[in-house]
């Protein structure tokens, strides 16, 4: 009588998937059968249901509703941060600044070129430099020309403001370049 001989597990090794693989793809493909089946039902359920969303109708007339400035609290803290800023600025361009802050608060500006906290500069007296009363909204805007001899290199642009007895201080580099 002759017994069967079984073959090796090293042949059945080249179509034996390990069983960590074959359970990952066991899992996709039935992921993947409940999604197209969730999306079937999906769409059969929401068919019936479907609505439609008449278009608004906006005309040359529409106009949004206008922003309204608000007066802060008598109390209120002072913030202040710069929003713009022209840096690189060349000799003989004109430099901007623009700042937020509480509306109606009275605020100054101080340039420094070439700013050496050591030196104790004074401060750049150039037209448009003056002091400003933020608008309804908060803002405020300076608008200067550097001068051909102002100093070359890395400045400071401090904006103090004051709102009732509350103050606010910022300050931003200007790189002055030729």
């Amino acid at each position: 009588m002759k017994l069967f001989k079984f073959q090796s597990s090293k042949t059945f090794s080249k179509r034996h998937i390990p069983r960590p693989v074959r359970n990952v793809l066991i899992s996709a493909a039935i992921l993947l059968i409940l999604c197209v089946i969730a999306g079937l039902a999906y769409t059969w359920m929401m068919d019936g249901t479907a609505t439609t969303i008449d278009p608004v109708k906006v005309s040359a007339t529409t106009v949004p509703p206008p922003i309204t400035p608000h007066k802060p609290a008598a109390n209120a803290n002072e913030g202040v941060s710069v929003e713009a800023i022209t840096s690189p600025v060349s000799r003989g361009s004109e430099a901007d600044v623009a700042i937020h802050t509480n509306p109606t608060s009275t605020c100054n500006i101080q340039v420094f070129y070439n700013y050496d906290i050591e030196k104790k500069q004074k401060p750049s007296t150039e037209p448009g430099l003056e002091d400003k009363v933020a608008d309804d909204y908060g803002d405020a805007t300076w608008t200067w020309t550097v001068t051909p001899m102002d100093t070359l290199g890395l400045g400071k642009v401090i904006v103090t403001c004051t709102y009732n007895k509350s103050m606010g201080v910022v300050q931003a580099d200007l790189q002055v370049t030729k």
